[in-house]
C-alpha cells in the first residue's frame, strides 16, 4: 500500500489537484504527461518520461559487478518495441 500525501476533491470538470508535496517529490509541472490507469483497487497516476530520460535514469546501472545480458539490436528491438510504439 502506497503512503498517502493528502487528500483532494475532482471538480466540477473532473480534474483532480495534487498535493504540493507530492507534485514537488515526484517532479509533476505543469504541462508535465502522466499515465492514468485504472487498476483493481483504484487509480495509478505515474509520470510520463521521455525515452532519452529512461536512459538517463539508466546511467551508471551496469558496472563490471553487474553485467547485463548482452542483447543484440533486434532481441532489444522485441523486448521494447511495442512499450515505445506506445508512447
Amino acid at each position: 500500500m502506497g503512503i498517502e500525501m493528502g487528500k483532494t476533491k475532482i471538480d466540477s470538470r473532473g480534474r483532480v489537484t495534487l498535493p504540493g508535496a507530492l507534485r514537488e517529490e515526484m517532479g509533476l509541472t505543469p504541462g508535465k504527461e502522466v499515465r492514468v490507469e485504472k487498476t483493481g483497487k483504484g487509480i495509478l497516476i505515474n509520470p510520463v518520461i521521455s525515452k532519452e530520460e529512461f536512459l538517463q535514469s539508466l546511467e551508471g546501472c551496469i558496472t563490471e559487478k553487474n553485467q547485463a545480458e548482452r542483447l543484440s539490436p533486434l532481441e532489444l528491438k522485441d523486448i521494447w518495441g511495442p512499450k515505445l510504439a506506445r508512447d
